[in-house]
């Protein structure tokens, strides 16, 4: 009978023992390609992580570029907008002085007309570069000027005499607000000078 349970056993654990045996390394056979597939999945990711990385920081470095060259192309345009206007005002300015000193409005009152209209019709072109001061100085030295101009052709025609005194009236405008925007234009030129300086952002 031993020799019977023996057998059995043998026929019952021998199987058992294999199986088990055989799930123990399958079981490790598992854990192994899936540690190795884990691995791998985690070197992938890492992989495509600094890829996306390196591709926004190349795309944010375009976009930075893009923006720094526009914003510098604007930078020096409104310079030259404020630098030309700056000019054709002191060349308004020094007219009106010629037409100041005078007592009778002739060549000098017919350049100053040239060019304070030229400062004003430039001032009026490109007013998105200037601010709200600026741009009302420009109004107020326009509306006293030409106002004046055509009160005068209107009493030139009717024969009156009020022509000096409309003028002046006029220039005392002009000669308060031409300061003013002078001021202004600097410190509106200094600022975009400054901006556009390398090492200022």
């Amino acid at each position: 009978m031993p020799e019977l349970i023996k057998d059995i056993l043998a026929l019952i654990v021998t199987p058992a023992v294999l199986v088990a045996l055989g799930a123990y390394m399958l079981r490790q056979f598992f854990e192994q390609a899936l540690k190795r597939d884990i691995e791998s999945y985690k070197a992938n990711l890492s992989k495509e992580n600094d890829l996306a990385k390196a591709r926004l920081e190349t795309e944010l470095k375009a976009q930075l570029f893009e923006h720094q060259s526009r914003f510098s192309h604007l930078s020096q345009k409104q310079a030259e907008v404020i630098g030309e206007t700056f000019s054709l005002l002191v060349d308004a300015e020094e007219a009106l002085k010629v037409i100041a000193e005078e007592e009778v409005y002739s060549e000098g009152y017919n350049e100053a007309v040239e060019r304070v209209k030229a400062f004003t019709t430039f001032s009026c072109k490109n007013e998105i570069y200037f601010s709200d001061p600026i741009i009302e100085g420009v109004k107020n030295i326009r509306k006293a000027f030409f106002g004046s101009v055509n009160r005068m052709n209107i009493g030139k025609q009717a024969g009156g005499e009020w022509e000096l005194e409309c003028m002046q009236k006029a220039l005392e405008i002009a000669f308060i607000e031409i300061p003013k925007l002078k001021a202004e234009l600097r410190g509106l030129f200094r600022t975009y000078i400054s901006a556009s300086r390398p090492g200022d952002a």
